[in-house]
């Protein structure tokens, strides 16, 4: 009796031992996957990072230089393009489909900030309440109507159809300073 007592504690010592394997491995998989989600999160890090360069040179309402602008002047390839021009090469991502570049773009108005794609941000605008996805959650809420009328960028108000201009226009708009 006691030689089968034995045996079981042996027997339990081995399948602790295969249990500790199997920890073991499982640790090493969780290692490998925290590897694989800090690398991801350091790829979003720098592409968060180039997001806020991109967009510091991104044209303002009175289209002022940037550094960036300005050392790309000062070469000779460069030396008889305006700002604004210099600037769209920058900025031509829709910010409503995200399309690099934007197709048809126009930029409003008041802040003179590229919106995107003609045909999205109209629509954007003239999507029913029906059709939004706030309405489907909570169909008494009305903040995507009032929503549609203003910019998505500054938030002016367009009482009618968006206040936008062709992207390109920007470049030879009276109030835009050249170089």
């Amino acid at each position: 009796m006691k030689h089968s007592k034995g045996l079981r504690k042996s027997r339990g010592w081995n399948i602790r031992c295969l249990r500790e394997e199997e920890n073991d491995v499982a640790i090493m998989n969780a290692l490998d996957q925290l590897k694989l989600h800090l690398e991801r999160l350091k790829r979003v890090q720098q592409e968060s990072n180039d997001f806020i360069l991109a967009i510091s040179d991104a044209p303002c309402g009175n289209f002022t230089h940037s550094s960036k602008v300005e050392e790309q002047e000062e070469q000779p390839q460069c030396s008889n393009s305006n700002s604004a021009t210099t600037r769209i090469l920058f900025q031509t991502k829709c910010i409503i489909c995200f399309n690099d570049p934007a197709i048809d773009p126009v930029g409003c108005l008041q802040c003179k900030q590229l919106i995107g794609c003609r045909r999205c941000l109209l629509q954007w605008r003239y999507c029913t309440d029906a059709d939004s996805v706030l309405s489907r959650m909570d169909p008494t809420a009305d903040m995507a109507g009032d929503n549609r009328r203003r910019c998505p960028l500054c938030r002016a108000e367009w009482p009618g159809d968006p206040e936008v201009v062709d992207w390109s226009d920007f470049a030879v708009a009276p109030g835009a300073r050249t170089s």
